[in-house]
């Protein structure tokens, strides 16, 4: 990896596209894990309800109720993935404008970064999502 130092003024475009770029990673990570809890049935706290009755058509509309709520986060987290990517496009071509053929070092060099960085958040989330599937099946026991 090849570092660069450079004036403010210069690094300006860098640092946006690398903060929009390490923004739509973690989108994409925090959809990923969504999904995950989704498919091993694994509750999360956001997603938890209280409901004083305990009834069994309580009981399964609550079911109902977190699985909701996980999809419209998955969704809201799409919507804002979307519009990253979109701003993270016109950052790319203004950066690569501005730095001609030293923007492809450069891309690489926060590419490099940024992988380090989101396996260490996909770490977390694999362990994460561990723990929900180990607390949910000693609950359901």
């Amino acid at each position: 990896m090849t570092s660069f130092k450079l004036l403010a003024s210069q690094a300006q475009n860098i640092i946006q596209y690398k903060n929009l770029r390490t923004k739509v990673a973690k989108s994409c990570t925090n959809i990923c894990f969504n999904k995950q809890c989704l498919y091993n049935k694994a509750v999360l706290k956001y997603a938890q309800l209280k409901i004083p009755n305990t009834s069994p058509a309580s009981h399964s509309t609550a079911q109902k109720m977190r699985i909701m709520r996980i999809k419209e986060e998955i969704k809201f987290s799409h919507m804002k993935k979307e519009q990253l990517n979109r701003e993270l496009y016109t950052r790319h071509l203004q950066a690569s404008q501005e730095w001609g053929k030293a923007w492809d070092t450069i891309h690489e060099s926060i590419q490099e970064s940024l992988n380090r960085e989101m396996e260490k958040k996909y770490k977390a989330m694999d362990d994460k999502i561990n723990k929900l599937i180990q607390s949910n099946g000693r609950q359901n026991k």
